[in-house]
């Protein structure tokens, strides 16, 4: 990933899934951490590499469930 990506990731995770197109609910799985990158960065990750590199950048993904919930930061 190229370093002007790595550092806009952080402000596309905080913008939250709807404004990348999940409007269902604002869940950050790793999964579709890994579609974003792809889709803004044109890089390949795969969930286990987007989990890394969200733990990285102090995020926690969240898991798939009807309540939802923000990104939110790792404390």
């Amino acid at each position: 990933m190229s370093a002007r990506c790595l550092e806009k990731l952080p402000a596309y995770l905080e913008e939250g899934s709807a404004a990348h197109g999940w409007v269902e609910d604002q869940v950050s799985t790793a999964a579709r951490v890994a579609r974003l990158i792809a889709r803004k960065c044109h890089d390949t990750y795969s969930v286990s590499d987007a989990t890394q590199l969200m733990h990285r950048l102090g995020f926690s993904p969240q898991m798939a469930c009807p309540a939802g919930g923000r990104a939110r930061r790792a404390g």
